[in-house]
């Protein structure tokens, strides 16, 4: 009875109050029985709330409706019949809004007796604690008519069913009364169905009943039914007609009604900017931002982002709203990944937001509703917008594995969630076991696109992760004509990079891009990072298709495509054209000159010069003018310091190779190979190309030397000794004149080994010997072991006019004589094939050796008196040759007098022309 007097006694304050405001007893009492009949029902028929304690069996009580009615009858006959004098505005007695109607009760000056301004409205427009408590009726009926709302999924950026009401915005209060010409049109729009359904609504309104509730149900209706009829001429009618009654209305949009219809035409796929600015500008007002929730601001920028508006102070204030704590507390799993996709897409960078949603998205209660597409578009924002979470790329890797997650990866998921990964370097092999895994299943792989497939191939090849049943999958869902029909320019770039990156050699699906790409149509599409990564991919696999190598090269060339190459395509581009051993001298000239303009040449690193003076070297291009710069570049401080040990070996090599001497770069490039951590990093190959560069330039560098030396007679390093290392580095120490007696005795070890020694070829044994012979170093095994393997059929018949005079020459320097090698080496320099190509510098270190030795094989002496008279060779013989040839005549007793004659004959010729000159 108690609390049964006081609610009437509020009801009476509260009916005083509407009465003076206006309203008459058959208004008030016709709302209070339309909310009553919404009300949700119990289980046995009663209304929601109706009180069954006390009732005894048999007996009934009258709905809780009829004795609420019954008594605002009395409140209003009590109150009397007088009413005070229309005012101009009459104030809704209820708002309807999320799904139900809602009573306010609306104060003089909106205040409350405690004197604090208050909002009226439902549970989830603020917090519980902030609910009404001075106006028991009120609060009766707010606990009546709606119950707490939870955070139920929803489909992304999309509000639930709008229902008719008027518009309340904190601070500042637009009550629109709805008619019921408002109200009906409101009922009928929201139990429509079809977009015909809708449009027709819309267009045979009169205007005045296009308010603020009901253009915005319009919008969200549209934007929900009209999606496959944009292009059409009702639509732009349609949608015209609302944008000009919203933009009438702008004054009255509160957060939400804002998000609703940028959301709408964001769905609709409409491009009106303008429209779209000023609902930002909206949306940004000091009385409209605090009323959007999470959900609002998360539909509102999704709806910016998905219709290409960069709008930075939208954003700026969006994300200002949502790292309140009372917002971002209310955030769940679809807001946040609508969120952070948003200002991904928008490339609006906001680390507090991105920080908070991030920690609020790991949540157990919040990460386990996360589904697989919140979670790719989650991981793929975070990467696109370069955020490194190794935490929450964990947390959303675990939830990604489980099975009732990850069986609901669609092909795109699949393919943006590994990318985000590799984007973000962060390798995660189970989530990439797992991912492969569903994307090899049958109904995932039957849908797999373009776009899909190359993501996917690119993000594990960026991992490094080799998973060539998946890999095969892919090839094979490339190559089907629907598939490749639709691949572009950066997919057949990225399929192209990814396989060679992986090292896999497709033959029939780099065929298929290589006809793709001289597709017309996809050809005129490719830009030059597209160019540098296809032509790398097909020469790091050794692929040489000259038909897409032209076409590619001709585009590179084109102005607005030259434009763009920036020093890493550069290098990639000559790279690949000198792997394959393609010299397109137009093109290489076009890029070197593109490499030394200001803009591209202050960008180029470490690698960029190794690679651009290796492909130079390899395709025998000497351009002086951009080695010196490029060397200038190099000994730069800041360069210099990022040289890899790889580098600093291809570099020095290249230079040796075209034979450019620069000082200042090999004085560079020592002092950093002998950094500690450097020197350590260096390979087998790095340490032999490095003393081979210097000796081939005659730059003596002991110390350098000496480091070389050390690092290499390390176990760990010496063992990987190849044939051509060995003898490169031995040729090195010997030309520079430095003897290392520990490198020296550890590399003939090395030679002495079976599988060593089987891959020396003539021309190793040749620099080999000559090395041993030249340092003075007799080494019997190593001798004993080449002496042998030069026996070998294959072996002896590979043997040059040079390469025989050379080993001839080493051994007879150090007193190592087999003499059924040299009748063998005889035989081989009297065959007329190589006997024809004998120089008189050959014939002479040849006939020296075998003096030296005493070995006498008349035959090959003969031959080379013969050889010997031929004009063109007796022409280049020098004084210090010719004397050497009649020594070894003569040692031998072998007679030749027309050789003899011929060489007297030169020799005077020598002997006058020296003292005429």
């Amino acid at each position: 009875f108690f609390f049964a007097n006081m609610a009437m006694q509020s009801m009476q304050k509260i009916v005083e109050n509407l009465r003076n405001r206006g309203y008459s007893k058959e208004d008030i009492l016709s709302q209070i029985d339309t909310l009553l009949r919404q009300l949700p029902e119990d289980a046995d028929g009663s209304l929601l709330g109706t009180s069954k304690m006390g009732t005894s069996v048999g007996t009934s009580k009258p709905p809780l409706g009829h004795n609420l009615s019954q008594s605002a009858n009395q409140v209003l006959h009590s109150v009397g019949q007088q009413r005070t004098q229309p005012v101009q505005d009459i104030k809704p007695l209820f708002q309807q809004q999320s799904g139900m109607a809602w009573p306010v009760y609306h104060l003089d000056d909106n205040k409350m007796h405690d004197g604090v301004t208050r909002q009226m409205g439902p549970p989830e427009a603020q917090p519980q604690s902030q609910q009404l408590s001075q106006e028991p009726v009120v609060t009766v009926l707010s606990s009546l008519s709606q119950k707490q709302p939870s955070q139920q999924w929803q489909q992304p950026s999309q509000y639930g069913q709008q229902q008719c009401g008027s518009v309340m915005i904190r601070r500042t209060h637009h009550k629109v009364s709805l008619t019921p010409r408002q109200r009906q049109l409101c009922q009928q729009l929201l139990r429509a169905r079809t977009y015909q359904e809708t449009a027709s609504l819309i267009l045979e309104a009169p205007v005045e009943d296009l308010n603020v509730v009901n253009v915005t149900t319009a919008w969200n209706r549209l934007g929900k039914l009209a999606t496959g009829h944009t292009a059409t001429e009702s639509m732009k009618t349609v949608t015209s007609v609302l944008r000009q009654r919203a933009q009438a209305l702008m004054d009255l949009l509160d957060g939400r009604n804002t998000a609703m219809v940028a959301h709408a035409i964001a769905r609709l796929g409409l491009k009106d900017t303008e429209f779209m600015n000023a609902l930002a500008e909206r949306a940004r007002h000091p009385d409209v931002l605090p009323t959007l929730n999470a959900q609002g601001i998360a539909n509102t920028s999704w709806a910016f982002a998905k219709a290409g508006i960069i709008n930075y102070q939208l954003m700026d204030a969006l994300a200002e709203r949502a790292i309140q704590d009372d917002v971002m507390l209310t955030f769940n799993a679809q807001g946040i990944s609508n969120t952070v996709w948003a200002f991904a897409t928008c490339g609006n960078l906001n680390m507090k937001l991105m920080d908070a949603l991030a920690q609020r998205v790991v949540l157990p209660d919040v990460l386990s509703t996360l589904n697989s597409q919140g979670l790719a578009n989650t991981c793929w924002a975070f990467a696109k917008m370069g955020i490194v979470k190794p935490k929450l790329m964990e947390a959303l890797a675990n939830r990604a594995i489980l099975p009732e997650v990850l069986n609901t990866f669609s092909p795109q998921e699949v393919g943006n969630t590994i990318w985000a990964f590799a984007k973000t370097g962060i390798t995660n092999i189970q989530l990439a076991d797992a991912l492969a895994g569903r994307a090899m299943q049958k109904v995932v792989a039957s849908q797999l696109n373009s776009q899909n497939i190359a993501n996917t191939a690119w993000a594990f090849a960026k991992l490094g992760i080799l998973n060539v049943k998946l890999m095969e999958t892919l090839a094979e869902r490339s190559m089907r004509p629907e598939v490749i029909s639709t691949f572009h320019s950066q997919t057949v770039s990225n399929m192209s990079w990814a396989y060679a990156t992986l090292g896999i050699r497709s033959l029939k699906l780099m065929d298929a891009l290589a006809e793709r790409a001289q597709n017309p149509q996809v050809l005129g599409k490719f830009n030059s990072q597209e160019v540098a990564n296809t032509v790398w991919g097909f020469s790091k696999l050794g692929i040489m298709n000259m038909n897409m190598i032209d076409v590619l090269a001709k585009r590179a060339l084109q102005p607005e495509v030259m434009a763009t190459f920036n020093a890493q395509e550069v290098a990639n581009t000559v790279w690949a054209f000198a792997k394959i051993e393609v010299l397109n001298r137009r093109l290489m000239q076009a890029l070197a000159q593109r490499l030394m303009q200001a803009d591209v040449f202050d960008t180029v690193t470490s690698q960029n010069i190794a690679n651009i003076v290796w492909a130079l070297a390899t395709l025998g291009i000497t351009n002086i003018d951009l080695l010196k710069a490029l060397a200038a570049r190099a000994i730069c401080p800041k360069v210099r310091a990022s040289f890899m040990p790889v580098e600093i070996a291809n570099t020095v090599w290249a230079y040796a190779t075209l034979g450019v001497a620069h000082p200042k770069l090999m004085d560079g490039m020592a002092q950093r190979a002998i950094t500690p951590e450097v020197l350590m990093a260096f390979s087998s190959q790095g340490i032999s190309n490095i003393a081979w560069a210097y000796a081939t330039l005659r730059i003596t560098n002991p110390d350098l030397m000496r480091a070389l030396a050390e690092r290499a007679i390390c176990p760990d390093l010496l063992s990987t000794f190849t044939a051509q290392e060995i003898t490169n580095t031995a040729w090195a120490f010997a030309v520079c004149g430095i003897m290392h007696e520990p490198l020296m005795d550890a590399l003939s070890e090395r030679v002495e080994l079976p599988e060593v020694i089987a891959a020396f070829n003539p021309r190793t044994i040749t620099d080999l010997t000559w090395s041993y012979a030249t340092l003075g170093r007799m080494n019997f095994n190593v001798m004993t072991c080449l002496s042998q393997h030069i026996f070998q059929l294959n072996i002896l018949t590979s043997f040059s006019s040079e390469d025989l005079a050379n080993t001839v020459w080493a051994f007879a320097k150090l007193g190592f004589s087999h003499g059924l090698l040299f009748d063998a080496l005889a035989e081989q320099a009297v065959s007329m094939h190589i006997l024809q190509t004998f120089t008189s510098q050959s014939i002479v270190k040849t006939v020296w050796g075998y003096a030296r030795l005493g070995i006498l094989n008349t035959r090959l002496m003969d031959a080379f008196a013969e050889r010997a008279l031929v004009p063109e060779v007796m022409a280049s013989f020098q004084a210090q040759d010719i004397a050497t040839t009649v020594w070894a005549y003569t040692v031998l007793d072998v007679e030749s007098p027309a050789l003899m004659e011929a060489l007297t004959i030169k020799s005077q010729s020598e002997t006058l022309w020296n003292s005429l000159t």
